[in-house]
């Protein structure tokens, strides 16, 4: 029995005139009154079928309910358990083709349910641990169970987005979710680049809860912070944490052509290295010991460094910087994480890049042509490429404070064509001696010297000698 409380009647405690209320409460824009009604599963899965249901607009998560929580659900609708209400949004949809455009009803809350009860109705999962199949009398009394749907007509997306984003507070979506949950320049940029680089993301163990959306964004704000570092001291520091990615997503001026054009291009780069040579990303070949992912700060450093070199290295340079990179990250730590101290060792690769992998003759490198070139390289580059071997910098056992100390502060370069191919050749000078290290111009690898002279006598008659004077030696040759 339900009791009506006469509308004269204030049972506020407290209460006073509207005059007594001045600057107090006052209501915000409401929502229009939802109408509220009990939907068969029967006809929901019809509506899923046709598509009248629209369980995937732009905020929602993927389906992340494990088949174990799928078939808990159902058995709570087969004992009669209370199942929370779905939200629903009726929304005139455009017609394709010239077609009749036709009400959709757009899923505001509620797709992990829909979800779970198609695929128990497909056969996708079980009723029980041991069953997938009911009787026929069990099925029909199964689709004759009810939801109850609050249906609103013509909510706009933002208030979409504002319901699904206050019914969810209790559900705990991840920081992801909630920012691919809001709509803008950098939002919609990072979920196209996920949906166009199959490629590229194929790479990450674990894309769940909107993971993949987030090292996109991770990515971006990286690249933008070293073309314009945020430091005083001129240094790009990381800007990939949950501080500092709602800034880059309100920072909407930033998304003008010019960049858009620069992040298509490092992705298209990185995912053109991915197809030419996938045993750099995946290790299928165990060049890396014990190492089967790509981690998030790999995917970080390997398009910060496309993002400064692309122009200027072609793809082959860029696979063997990538590789040489990805070594030296393995050497130093046991295990990567997206931090400030990998972050500076990464920056510290890739700002002396020159010094670590060998220079280039400064010409820009024709990216529609770049395939064709490669195919053409001369047999004696071929070859130059087919004999390199590992880094010496890169060897297992680590340099002693003493040999570091050794290390005398001046190097020096020389340079030239030896066998059709380019040659630098970096000079290093210990207490003992000088050291040569060379770089071929189409190798992926640095090789020893096989007859190192003394500096500035170039190996070849047509080289230029080019001694210069540093303040220490690069930490990354630091190695013995």
């Amino acid at each position: 029995m339900t009791t009506h409380i006469a509308a004269d009647d204030n049972i506020f405690a407290g209460s006073g005139s509207d005059s007594d209320n001045e600057g107090g409460y006052k209501p915000r824009p409401q929502l229009p009154q939802p109408n509220v009604n009990m939907r068969s599963l029967a006809n929901l899965i019809k509506e899923l079928d046709s598509g009248v249901i629209d369980v995937d607009p732009e905020y929602q998560r993927e389906v992340v309910w494990t088949a174990e929580r799928m078939t808990g659900l159902v058995n709570s609708l087969m004992e009669n358990y209370y199942i929370p209400p779905i939200i629903l949004n009726k929304k005139r949809s455009a017609g394709t083709d010239g077609s009749t455009p036709r009400d959709t009803l757009v899923c505001v809350d509620g797709k992990q349910r829909l979800s779970s009860i198609r695929a128990f109705v497909k056969g996708m999962i079980p009723c029980t641990k041991h069953k997938r199949v009911l009787s026929l009398e069990a099925q029909k009394m199964f689709l004759d169970k009810d939801f109850v749907a609050f249906q609103f007509t013509h909510l706009t997306q933002e208030q979409e987005e504002d319901l699904f984003a206050r019914v969810q507070m209790g559900v705990q979506l991840t920081v992801a979710e909630k920012m691919r949950a809001k709509q803008g320049p950098w939002q919609e940029l990072a979920k196209l680049f996920v949906d166009d680089f199959p490629a590229i993301y194929g790479l990450m163990k674990d894309r769940a809860r909107a993971k993949d959306f987030q090292i996109t964004l991770s990515c971006f704000s990286q690249i933008i912070e070293v073309k314009h570092p945020t430091a005083a001291n001129g240094l790009p520091v990381l800007k990939t944490n949950y501080n500092a990615l709602p800034k880059l997503l309100s920072n909407t001026g930033a998304v003008d052509d010019a960049i858009k054009s620069h992040l298509a291009s490092v992705w298209t780069t990185l995912r053109e290295l991915i197809e030419r040579d996938p045993d750099t990303f995946t290790n299928a070949d165990k060049h890396l010991s014990g190492v089967q992912t790509f981690a998030p700060i790999e995917m970080v450093a390997a398009t910060v460094l496309i993002s400064m070199y692309s122009e200027t290295r072609n793809n082959e340079l860029l696979l063997g910087d990538i590789r040489t990179l990805r070594e030296a990250l393995r050497e130093h730590f046991k295990d990567l994480r997206l931090n400030a101290t990998v972050w500076k060792f990464v920056w510290d690769f890739v700002e002396n890049l020159a010094a670590i992998r060998g220079v280039v003759d400064g010409t820009t490198v024709d990216r529609n042509q770049q395939d064709q070139a490669s195919k053409s390289m001369s047999s004696g580059a071929a070859k130059a490429t087919a004999t390199v071997s590992s880094p010496p910098y890169l060897s297992r056992k680590r340099a002693t404070s003493a040999e570091k100390k050794s290390l005398h502060p001046a190097t020096a370069e020389s340079s030239g064509s030896e066998g059709g191919a380019t040659i630098t050749h970096r000079y290093v000078k210990t207490k003992a001696n000088w050291s040569c290290t060379c770089f071929p111009g189409s190798s992926l690898r640095l090789v020893e010297c096989s007859s190192p002279s003394i500096p500035p006598t170039p190996h070849t008659s047509n080289a230029i000698a080019r001694p210069t004077e540093v303040q220490r030696a690069h930490p990354f040759h630091n190695r013995a």
